[in-house]
C-alpha cells in the first residue's frame, strides 16, 4: 500500500505540476501569447488521452497485470514526455 500511495504522489505530483503552470512557462519561453493556447490545448488533450487510453487497458488487463504495473508504465511514460519537454531545442 505505501509502495503504491509514493508512487502515485509522486507521478501524479509533477504531472499535475505541469499542467498547472503549463500557461506561465509557455509565456516565460516564449515571445508572445500565440503559443500559449496551444500548448494548454495540446496538454489538455494528451492529459485526456493519457487518462482514457490506460484507464481502458488497466480495466481490460486486470487479470493479467495488477494495477501498480499500470501505474508504474503511465509513470514512465509521463516521465519521458518531462525530460523530452525540459531538453527539446524548438523555438516556440
Amino acid at each position: 500500500f505505501w509502495i503504491f500511495l509514493i508512487g502515485f504522489m509522486c507521478g501524479t505530483g509533477s504531472g499535475l505540476m505541469l499542467i498547472n503552470n503549463i500557461g506561465s512557462l509557455t509565456l516565460s519561453l516564449s515571445d508572445g501569447h500565440g503559443t500559449q493556447y496551444n500548448l494548454v490545448i495540446l496538454t489538455s488533450l494528451a492529459n485526456w488521452m493519457g487518462r482514457i487510453v490506460f484507464g481502458f487497458l488497466s480495466d481490460r488487463f486486470r487479470n493479467v497485470w495488477n494495477r501498480p504495473t499500470f501505474l508504474s508504465i503511465a509513470v514512465f511514460y509521463m516521465a519521458f514526455a518531462h525530460l523530452f519537454l525540459a531538453f527539446s531545442t524548438f523555438n516556440m
